[in-house]
């Protein structure tokens, strides 16, 4: 049997070892550049969609904000406008309201020229006298 010069087989191996060796690196990287791209695209799409979710819930709280303001504001005017109408009342009872009013049936009305002309002067609208009930005929 001849001896067979192993660093000369080796030597013939290499080369083709070589050229598979690239091609398999080659064929690897060529399929792994997609998957990391749509890797990479994954990313991008999930931090954009959790900005635009963080805008929405900013300003939704926002919105809650303002409108638990706007309610508060509404609720303390109508506390005071609640106050100025039993006052008024009051006012009318002891005959010391500033305008003309007028008594139809159970409704009281105030005479708009003659709160147009307190709320002007500051003086009383009319001359003092108290008008008389007017009853629907």
């Amino acid at each position: 049997m001849d001896m067979v010069d192993l660093g000369a087989v080796a030597a013939l191996l290499s080369v083709p070892t070589a050229l598979v060796a690239a091609w398999w690196t080659q064929r690897s990287a060529e399929s792994a550049t997609p998957a990391a791209l749509l890797a990479g695209r994954i990313q991008a799409d999930t931090a954009i969609s959790a900005v635009q979710t963080q805008s929405l819930l900013q300003r939704d709280q926002q919105r809650h904000i303002a409108l638990d303001s706007a309610c508060m504001e509404f609720l303390s005017v109508s506390d005071t406008l609640v106050g100025v109408v039993k006052r008024g009342y009051d006012l009318d009872r002891r005959g010391e309201f500033p305008c003309r009013i007028l008594r139809i049936g159970r409704t009281t009305r105030v005479v708009t020229a003659s709160l147009l002309r307190v709320l002007e002067s500051g003086g009383p609208g009319y001359n003092g006298v108290r008008a008389g009930r007017c009853t629907p005929s």
